[in-house]
């Protein structure tokens, strides 16, 4: 695999439902009428990722995911139900498996997620605790149809963007507000070309050279998968050093391992499994900060974090993978000062450093938000956003996403253009360009809300 092509799409966590090369069945059941079908020619694989795009101005957004559930005519599938408690920032550039279930063929038209408990740590460790609208369920919209297919793989792809898709507002008392934004894309057998990053135990060592081992997570013993060593990946130690991957005695049951990999299809039908890059025995940990000054001779650098912490970081020769905001294999000639990044790795030696595994760098994100109502006149491809600061010309294009929130919040679906109207309240993320319409505001997306 050329790791050159890995699209990194900042995962926050990934919940994989009914993979049918799982080993256990799904050890949550549901509530009432809504048990999921038992396994046949009736069912289809549903495979449910979550998405996020980070912030800097917080250090944590942790919820609970508890339950999942398609909605259609026929009635509604719930085919997850759990507690399973998520940070999106420690996820970012990651999707973890979280459960499984498989749902009755058929045609759905909402995807209704319940998620709890939200928890927000600002930079100054301060521990918030909002509640979103309705409780916390989010009811994802798909007129057109959401198919689920006789042993074929559904994959609902869902982007929840730390500045964006959650949308956070620090009040006037000092707490936040969240006001959860959510898009959602199905896709039918397809596997998303995007990381995967697994904590958990290794159940099983097959003998078939095809799988290294299976790894069934620690949050959730009934979610397990094949996993098998990419070309050049790395295995580290419990001290994060890199050893041989191929040895007897490098994997054995009931290890504790950390997996970074991409999805592979494991058996032919679609169905995935996951491609190491690297595997750590140790506890692995993250770190964002920036750069303060360049590698050495001897591959170790300066970071500082959030805090103003600065911390060692150790490259590990010939094994340490560097990727751009892109998913571009990079060297270590791109760590220069003041570039933010991501390392993942194990903290260890006298004196410590932290020793990485890979090191992912910051994009430069050059987008900025405006808020206000929508105003007359309302012409493709632009529309006037009335803010505090004066009336401001928006201007659309083709690649332009709009997601639109019904009344009270819970209630969200993708739109177009002809979806925007006078007086809905809308935030926009782009930049001013003179091309175009001159003097617009050229935006990348919009997010309106339909006043009640």
């Amino acid at each position: 695999m050329s790791y050159s092509v890995i699209l990194f799409r900042r995962i926050a966590i990934a919940m994989l439902l009914g993979l049918s090369l799982f080993l256990a069945a799904c050890g949550g059941g549901s509530d009432g009428g809504d048990m999921p079908p038992a396994l046949g020619a009736d069912t289809g694989t549903v495979v449910l990722l979550f998405t996020d795009l980070p912030t800097d101005d917080l250090k944590e957004i942790n919820f609970d995911v508890t339950q999942a559930t398609l909605i259609g005519d026929q009635g509604q599938q719930t085919f997850y139900n759990g507690n399973t408690r998520v940070n999106l920032l420690d996820l970012e550039n990651y999707s973890q498996p979280i459960a499984l279930g498989e749902v009755a063929a058929g045609t759905y038209t909402k995807l209704r997620l319940q998620i709890d408990n939200f928890e927000i740590v600002d930079n100054q460790g301060e521990q918030h605790f909002p509640r979103p609208p309705a409780n916390g369920r989010i009811d994802l919209l798909e007129p057109g149809g959401i198919e689920v297919v006789p042993g074929r793989t559904l994959v609902a792809h869902v982007d929840m963007d730390a500045n964006k898709s959650i949308h956070v507002v620090q009040t006037g008392n000092g707490e936040y507000k969240v006001r959860p934004v959510v898009r959602v894309n199905f896709m039918l057998d397809g596997l998303p070309n995007e990381l995967i990053r697994i904590e958990g135990r290794i159940a099983e060592i097959p003998d078939d050279d095809a799988v290294d081992f299976v790894l069934c997570a620690f949050d959730n013993a009934d979610v397990c998968l094949d996993v098998s060593l990419a070309d050049g990946a790395c295995v580290f130690d419990a001290e994060g050093i890199p050893i041989d991957p191929v040895d007897e005695s490098t994997f054995a049951v009931d290890d504790p391992v950390f997996v970074i990999g991409t999805y592979v299809d494991a058996d032919g039908d679609g169905n995935p499994g996951v491609e190491a890059i690297i595997v750590e025995k140790g506890a692995a940990e993250q770190l964002k900060g920036i750069v303060t000054e360049v590698p050495d001779t001897e591959g170790l650098f300066l970071v500082i974090d959030s805090a103003g912490v600065q911390i060692t970081v150790e490259l590990q020769q010939d094994c340490t993978k560097i990727f751009g905001p892109n998913g571009e294999l990079l060297t270590p000639v791109a760590l220069q000062v003041g570039q933010g990044i991501e390392v993942e790795g194990v903290t260890s030696g006298d004196p410590a450093v932290l020793r990485a595994a890979m090191i992912v760098l910051d994009a430069e994100d050059e987008l900025q938000q405006l808020s206000g109502t929508i105003a007359d006149p309302i012409v493709d491809p632009g529309f006037v956003l009335a803010t505090a600061g004066g009336d401001i010309c928006v201007e659309t294009g083709e690649d332009t996403t709009i997601t639109v929130i019904m009344a009270g919040g819970s209630e969200m679906m993708d739109g177009s253009f002809v979806d925007l109207e006078a007086g809905q309240l809308a935030d926009v993320y782009g930049e001013l360009s003179m091309e175009g319409v001159e003097g617009c505001f050229q935006v990348s997306e919009v997010v309106v809300t339909i006043p009640e």
